[in-house]
């Protein structure tokens, strides 16, 4: 590139202002730039320590203190914040020695404090040693005295007015009271002795206590001068020179920076200049950069579509050599007839200077199709119009062909006749087909994100789950059977498989099961036993006793009409109740859909089947006493279908009455428990065995059958056909609740909890 002489001065008048404004920049701060808080705070710890010292120095002397640690403490608490003021301020620059200079000046004050400080500790430890030796000396003496045979009082008089005047100095302080401290001093002085020891002893008395006065006026001038000292105003004065010098910086920064903004306004303008002057090279290489950024197969050509230029890709993605396609036309090239609809839109787009961009089918020379994602780029002159344009082609035939696969695959699983869910590594749902709808009553995306958890019918103990993870998570395909619950609440069985998807490193990414509904397969095999078990179980009652009419009615002589016609009305009672109990009980258990289901109260319901179960007992010649409880679960109400939750109650009802005396009472309660609502049914009856208990439930199973069961004992015996618990047991499952059956043993009697879930809004007190 070659370099003029004015692009050259333009270069350095540039690199000149940058400098300047560099310079200028560095000139603008301050060595006390933002430093004035942390003055303040370091003056505002000084004064404290300061005053704290001088608080401590007043304890010390009234003998608050029994030691000086705290006043050397304090001292270098003193001394530390001396060190943080220091550390605050700049060492260099021209500010620096006016600084040093009032930091010496501080740390000269802080020693003539200290010395101070040293002359009051040793002149206040003399006083306090003769304080606390003067009353052991005095005591001394005047034992020394009282010993004598003469007891001079004249000596005993001095001995305690000097004792008196100790004392009172504390409260009459100054020459005065020194004075006078001497003065009887001098007079014990006078008085004669008769021992050594009398001598001592008063020369320790005279001496002690002209240091204690000596002493307290020596600590009291000490002390005023360290209060009165002028520490702080020697900080304060270092702050007012640092406040005057940071205003100094503050006026001189802003000069600079008033240059470095005239600097920044100049350097804009040229950069506008410049701006200017690249806009039409931006412009051009902006165009180029554009179109060579799309990617793969590019061909320019002229508004005559003439191929002016084509790459390699495209000479591979149409199978033309690369010399044939220079010249050849556009068009012919991508599609030949096919694409001409394609570039005639393509004209009215690029004719308006826009860019085309989309995917179209092409032929290459031999004739088969290929998919590519186009975009044509039109380069235009100064007025806007197109001069010539640049294809840019990407091959999309693998992504076509996968993506008719995948939808193919889309139509196989969504119409798919068993349910499929696939789920994340963590078993949250991702996707469920239509049939997965159709079976749990779950739309697709209620369900989105959750986990399969939901449909838990609770039919199947932690260890089956845990199985069924241990060898997923192993990477093994899991297969087997499960019963879930809808979401209105019906439980259904599936055969299930789940299989893990695994990533290319053997990570599972996603889990894909595949679910077949055989609930109504399980219920057809059901019926087919059911009925296996009604031929050749309960018909042959009705069927003997129709062998015993015809035995009565071909008796030679005169035939008992009244006998027959009793055997033929009990045939038919049974019959009768056999027929109603089997086309329940096969209701039940096929799950038929029922439009009866409302919300009502339980507990009217549970007054009723306790008045028909009265009425009964009545009928048959029996007073039995029922003990009904029903306030606690007042205003709870559960979604049900009333008759059948009527009989419920009344089958177990029925089985208490049949079995208990008549002298027992009977009890019946209904109190919410946790998440529903329970009726619990108490007697006092024959109570039942383990072996019975587990067997209670079965089809045609009755505790009065001596082929199953001991004979009953008490009550009257029950007369049914043994499908009452049966019943009762799929009505209360069928409405999402449970049934439980409870017999300390024969002769305890038997407690039977019915537990119905809450309806949403129904009882509020429950919890």
């Amino acid at each position: 590139m070659i370099v003029t002489r004015p692009r050259l001065l333009r270069g350095l008048a540039l690199l000149a202002l940058i400098l300047l404004m560099t310079l200028l920049f560095f000139l603008s701060l301050s060595p006390l730039q933002g430093k004035e808080k942390e003055v303040v705070a370091a003056v505002l710890r000084f004064k404290q320590a300061d005053a704290e010292l001088n608080e401590t120095i007043l304890r010390t002397h009234v003998n608050l203190l029994h030691n000086y640690d705290p006043l050397v403490e304090e001292v270098g608490r003193l001394r530390a914040t001396t060190t943080a003021l220091r550390a605050t301020l700049p060492d260099e620059g021209d500010l620096a020695p006016t600084l040093r200079e009032g930091l010496d000046r501080i740390d000269a004050a802080i020693e003539a404090k200290e010395e101070l400080l040293e002359r009051f500790k040793r002149a206040n430890a003399i006083r306090k040693n003769s304080q606390r030796y003067f009353p052991v000396v005095a005591g001394e003496f005047q034992r020394l005295l009282m010993a004598r045979a003469d007891h001079p009082a004249s000596l005993m008089d001095d001995l305690f007015g000097l004792t008196g005047e100790i004392l009172e100095q504390r409260f009459r302080r100054g020459d005065e009271a020194l004075r006078r401290v001497r003065e009887r001093a001098d007079r014990l002085l006078t008085h004669a002795v008769v021992s050594d020891a009398e001598a001592r002893a008063r020369r320790g008395v005279v001496d002690h206590a002209l240091l204690v006065a000596e002493g307290m006026g020596t600590t009291e001038d000490l002390i005023h001068r360290l209060l009165d000292y002028p520490l702080t105003e020697t900080v304060d004065r270092l702050y007012d020179e640092v406040r005057l010098l940071a205003e100094r910086d503050r006026r001189r920064g802003e000069g600079y920076r008033f240059l470095i903004f005239l600097s920044a306004v100049l350097l804009l303008v040229y950069i506008g200049y410049l701006l200017m002057r690249l806009r039409r090279t931006v412009r051009t290489l902006g165009q180029q950069k554009f179109a060579l950024d799309q990617h793969a197969a590019v061909t320019a050509a002229g508004t005559d579509w003439r191929v002016t230029y084509a790459n390699e890709a495209m000479s591979r993605l149409s199978h033309y050599p690369p010399g044939e396609l220079n010249g050849r036309d556009q068009r012919v090239i991508d599609g030949g007839k096919e694409a001409a609809l394609l570039f005639a839109e393509l004209e009215g787009t690029l004719g308006e200077g826009k860019v085309w961009k989309g995917e179209y089918r092409s032929l290459d020379r031999e004739g088969r199709p290929y998919w590519v994602d186009a975009a044509f780029v039109p380069f235009l002159d100064d007025q806007g119009a197109p001069v010539s344009f640049m294809t840019i082609r990407t091959d999309i035939s693998a992504r076509k062909r996968a993506e008719r696969e995948r939808i193919r695959l889309h139509m196989a699983i969504e119409q798919a006749a068993d349910s499929i869910v696939i789920t994340d590594a963590m078993g949250n749902i991702e996707y469920a087909n239509p049939a997965f709808e159709a079976i749990t009553g779950y739309g697709r995306e209620e369900v989105l994100g959750l986990n399969p958890r939901i449909l838990k019918s609770g039919k199947h103990e932690p260890p089956f789950y845990r199985r069924m993870w241990d060898d997923l998570t192993s990477g093994r395909v899991w297969e087997g059977r499960m019963i879930n619950r809808r979401k209105d609440g019906a439980l259904y069985e599936e055969e299930v498989t789940i299989t893990p998807v695994l990533d290319a490193a053997g990570g599972i990414i996603n889990y894909v099961a595949v679910k077949s509904d055989i609930t109504r397969r399980e219920t057809l095999v059901k019926a087919r036993e059911f009925f296996s078990s009604i031929a050749s179980h309960e018909l042959r009652t009705p069927l003997t006793k129709l062998q015993l009419v015809k035995m009565i009615l071909e008796q030679k002589g005169e035939v008992d009409i009244g006998k027959a016609s009793s055997v033929l009305a009990e045939c038919y009672d049974d019959l009768e109740r056999l027929i109603a109990s089997t086309t329940l009980l096969s209701e039940l258990q096929l799950n038929l859909p029922d439009t009866s289901m409302v919300m009502a109260p339980l507990g009217p319901l549970v007054l009723s089947a306790v008045d028909i179960a009265r009425t009964q007992g009545h009928s048959r010649g029996r007073e039995i006493v029922f003990d009904v409880r029903v306030e606690e679960a007042k205003g709870a109400s559960i979604r049900c279908d009333p008759h059948l939750v009527l009989r419920a109650l009344g089958e177990v009802l029925s089985n208490a009455v049949a079995f208990s005396p008549s002298d027992a009472p009977i009890r019946v309660t209904c109190r919410p428990v946790a998440q529903g609502v329970e009726v619990a049914v108490v007697d006092r009856a024959v109570g039942m065995n383990p072996v019975a208990l587990s067997m209670v439930r079965e089809p045609f199973f009755s505790v009065s059958n001596p082929g199953h069961h001991q004979t009953r004992k008490g009550g009257e015996g029950g007369t049914g056909i043994g499908l009452g618990l049966t019943i009762c047991t799929l009505i209360v499952e069928s409405h999402g609740g449970t049934l439980a059956i409870e017999s300390a043993g024969e002769g305890e009697g038997v407690t039977v909890r019915l537990r119905f879930p809450l309806a949403e809004g129904g009882g509020g007190r429950l919890s």
